[in-house]
């Protein structure tokens, strides 16, 4: 079965406490819905580096989990979020109308 692997751009390696271990975070490159990953690697001499765990974000939830553990935001992320900000605004307005009806009697 073959594996169809998007491409990607690795953002940042990050090596664990422990020995042969490493957190490894990328940008896809090409479209799709969760375009940011973050994995959880392991070495072994047999076989190299292997995911052990892994997961997806789309950019909104890139940026709002680095808004949760207090890190500055790049410029990207800045826009990202005024982007995230100016969708919510939008949805909001297109929020349907409710509109309460009374029952009217005919006066004759």
């Amino acid at each position: 079965m073959k594996q169809d692997l998007a491409k990607e751009i690795v953002i940042a390696v990050i090596d664990c406490d422990a020995e042969g271990e490493r957190m490894v975070f990328a940008s896809r490159t090409e479209s799709c819905e969760k375009p940011i990953v973050l994995r959880h690697e392991s070495f072994s001499p047999d076989v190299g580096w292997f995911t052990q765990s892994s997961v997806e974000m789309t950019r909104r939830e890139m940026v709002l989990l680095r808004s949760a553990m207090g890190g500055k935001q790049p410029s990207v992320c800045v826009r990202t979020s005024q982007k995230i900000q100016a969708e919510k605004a939008q949805a909001e307005q297109n929020q349907p109308t409710i509109l309460q009806i009374s029952k009217m009697t005919a006066v004759s």
